[in-house]
């Protein structure tokens, strides 16, 4: 009887450790997810911090409905057609549906007043042995992000400043590393026959920009003298 006492008494003692490591356990991995979600949110206001410069021209999208918007290039077998003007100074309910739905995707229901007129363009594109679509060349000294506002109506498009494009409107784009004494041409690719986009406000900014859609807009440009 003593013999099983003393077993029963050290299987309680066991348990009661183990409960008492649990607990310990449980409290240490509190700390770190507390810790690890401090550190995430020190790391995006860091970043929300810098100073974002837009190395390309033209990302409000001027231009001829019909032709390549104003200093942009193109690859082959692209139709390029201005489809809606973004003013500012509109009262929400006179905006168009089509206004609406890209405000809303970027985070600005009710918005009447942007910083600048920008354009809504739609691309689309017949196969070619030429597969890059839209781009400018860019300084690649500098680590960059690459993005535009989006919406995919048909076909598949991959890579640069329409990376992960969806079929509702969605900040699609990608960050680029640096590499010294080189450049990039910021130009996604076809993946399809056909196909059909909507876009706007497409943009290399230096640095490592959040690819959220209600942190992107109208950045400063630069200067021409960044290729000087």
């Amino acid at each position: 009887m003593a013999l099983e006492k003393d077993i029963t008494e050290l299987v309680h003692s066991s348990d009661r450790l183990t409960e008492a490591v649990a607990g310990q356990i449980d409290a240490i991995d509190s700390r770190v997810k507390q810790a690890q979600s401090e550190a995430d949110e020190l790391i995006a206001n860091a970043r929300s911090e810098q100073q974002f410069y837009r190395l390309n021209k033209n990302q409000a999208l001027t231009g001829t409905s019909g032709a390549i918007p104003d200093f942009w290039q193109s690859g082959n077998g692209v139709t390029y057609t201005k489809v809606q003007e973004i003013k500012a100074g509109i009262e929400w309910e006179d905006r168009t549906p089509l206004e609406q739905e890209l405000l809303t995707a970027m985070g600005r229901e009710g918005e009447k007043y942007v910083y600048k007129t920008f354009n809504i363009w739609r691309m689309d594109w017949v196969a070619s042995s030429h597969t890059h679509l839209l781009y400018q060349q860019v300084n690649a000294a500098t680590p960059a992000t690459v993005a535009a506002m989006t919406k995919l109506l048909s076909g598949k498009i991959i890579g640069s400043w329409a990376d992960n494009a969806t079929d509702q409107w969605t900040l699609s784009g990608l960050h680029l590393g640096l590499v010294p004494y080189r450049y990039h041409h910021m130009h996604p690719y076809r993946q399809s026959g056909e196909g059909s986009m909507l876009f706007c406000l497409p943009a290399a900014v230096a640095g490592y920009h959040s690819l959220k859609a209600e942190h992107w807009g109208v950045f400063p440009y630069i200067g021409d003298e960044q290729n000087a």
